[in-house]
């Protein structure tokens, strides 16, 4: 039986709300459109060929998940809103996909973690039993990819009620609260009330993902926050030999693990090697051993593949095309000499221990 993975970000409701049904097979996602009419405008459709729908996941036995609520700040189509300075619009975009959520495990199809309670699974988990996802539905922990969503710091309470526990402040332009990892000086680092937010989703539990952060916000951000920091989908930036903020720093992987963070491996070949074409495996894990070396630990390290993220199947590294494939990655940790253990961390356990260190009890 295929063990159980815990996978740290995934655009669940971002490709239903572009037109995939998340309910159905990977091969339904993948049927061609029909011929269009001259002149007619296709369907909105996530860029493919698709790897993830909600059956694929559980194919791949993955258990638990953090799943996005994710925006861009630029009019047009199902995801865009006015920029920075569009509160309103940012809420209701973002509105359409917590309903999502909400209706998702109405349905049964997914059950929204909210507490340490709400990551197990079954009564009869236990150290010798296998957790399996395809009689459980998937555990979805909530996380907010920009912050425009939150219209004040007062609102913020609002959306940890209603299941939202992880908050990455800005996306790649930057935000209201805080530069992004494309930003120019001077929006490079927090704004005063991107200052008060942070504190105040401190002191309301909700963790802070540095991913898309520019390395001025982060700083900032780490001085002022008490909880550990995480970045959910995070590779090298010094193995990639670029300078792109996008990419992860080595001081950043050091302060996360510092902390007691967690950092994310993505399956974006872009961010992983800089040949043309897929990945290959073992660069893939070329990044999840720089970053555990530069956490100073295995323990600090899991998967957080972006997967369908704004890419396709056809952007993951070779030999991995859906979530069943995510065995090659420990197959290649354990032909390198880490141990069960270490490999059981990185598949599932060191997000699990992070979560239930850091989630509220009730």
């Amino acid at each position: 039986m295929t063990q159980p993975w815990f996978d740290a970000h995934l655009d669940l409701s971002m490709l239903a709300v572009e037109g995939r049904d998340m309910t159905r097979s990977l091969a339904h996602a993948n049927v061609p459109l029909p011929e269009l009419a001259p002149g007619a405008t296709p369907p909105p459709r996530p860029e493919g060929p698709a790897a993830l729908t909600l059956p694929s996941l559980a194919e791949g036995n993955v258990c638990w998940c953090l799943g996005t609520i994710f925006i861009e700040p630029k009019p047009g189509g199902p995801l865009g809103y006015g920029g920075r300075d569009d509160a309103p619009g940012a809420f209701r975009v973002a509105m359409r996909q917590l309903r999502l959520y909400h209706e998702w495990e109405a349905r049964g199809l997914i059950r929204l973690v909210k507490t340490k309670a709400d990551l197990v699974i079954g009564p009869d988990v236990g150290p010798d039993v296998v957790p399996t996802a395809a009689s459980q539905p998937l555990r979805v922990i909530l996380l907010m990819e920009g912050a425009d969503p939150i219209q004040s710091v007062d609102h913020a309470a609002w959306w940890y009620d209603r299941g939202l526990r992880v908050v990455g402040l800005s996306w790649v332009a930057g935000t209201r609260y805080a530069g992004g990892d494309s930003s120019k000086p001077p929006d490079t680092g927090l704004t005063a009330e991107g200052r008060d937010l942070v504190r105040k989703l401190d002191d309301l539990g909700i963790l802070h993902d540095f991913t898309h952060l520019h390395d001025d916000a982060s700083h900032e951000t780490l001085a002022l926050i008490r909880r550990p920091p995480l970045a959910s989908h995070s590779s090298s930036r010094s193995l990639q030999g670029l300078p792109s903020i996008r990419l992860l720093g080595d001081d950043l992987a050091r302060a996360i693990a510092s902390r007691g963070g967690m950092i994310g491996l993505p399956l974006y070949s872009r961010f992983l090697h800089t040949e043309p074409g897929r990945a290959s495996i073992a660069r893939t894990v070329d990044h999840v051993e720089r970053l555990a070396q530069l956490a100073g630990g295995r323990r600090f390290v899991g998967l957080g593949s972006d997967m369908d993220g704004g890419f396709g199947a056809d952007k993951l590294p070779t030999g991995i095309d859906q979530p069943s494939d995510y065995p090659r990655l420990t197959a290649e940790l354990s032909s390198r000499g880490w141990s069960q253990a270490e490999v059981d961390g990185f598949r599932c356990d060191n997000w699990l221990r992070f979560f239930s260190e850091n989630l509220p009890e009730k």
